[in-house]
């Protein structure tokens, strides 16, 4: 039975799997195209009025303007307004303006958001979470993080990208 059993395994349904899942997960930005801003969303229940940032800098907190920087090869680059920032809408989407990422090609290649982790940040008191019985405004503060590539920030994305910061894997 087992050795009947192999080839059915092995043919699988012959349909390639490069598209990104039908829910909307994104695990490897795939469908991100440079010069386009960079979105997603946050889900915790889907969280509305979060802040969402791109960390450039890898220190997990918002970084403001000016935002100094060095890239592989030991350039220094500025970006004026600092960390990518958006507040999340309606269902936790937000999109990321990330035009100051493009650099000049003679200085260096562009910075691919893609390489850098999102965070987000539920804000007491302004951050609502849309559930099935009704949205709730938050009480508490509390932040969820995705590794790089990555465009929806949920718990279990936050549990993966510290388990990569710990070493863990």
């Amino acid at each position: 039975i087992t050795i009947m059993l192999v080839p059915l395994l092995l043919t699988g349904c012959e349909k390639e799997s490069d598209s990104s899942p039908a829910d909307g997960r994104d695990f490897d930005a795939e469908v991100y195209v440079a010069g386009t801003p960079y979105t997603g969303r946050v889900i915790d229940g889907y969280l509305q009025n979060a802040r969402v940032w791109l960390d450039i800098d890898g220190d997990g907190q918002r970084t403001p303007g000016p935002l100094t920087l060095e890239n592989q090869s030991g350039v220094e680059l500025q970006l004026p307004g600092g960390e990518p920032t958006a507040m999340t809408g309606e269902d936790g989407e937000f999109s990321l303006d990330v035009s100051e990422l493009g650099q000049d090609p003679l200085v260096s290649p562009d910075l691919d958001p893609r390489d850098y982790s999102l965070i987000a940040l539920a804000l007491p008191g302004q951050t609502i979470e849309q559930t099935d019985t009704g949205n709730q405004v938050l009480d508490r503060a509390f932040m969820l993080s995705a590794p790089p590539g990555v465009r929806n920030v949920t718990p279990l994305t936050t549990l993966v990208r510290q388990r990569r910061v710990n070493g863990i894997g």
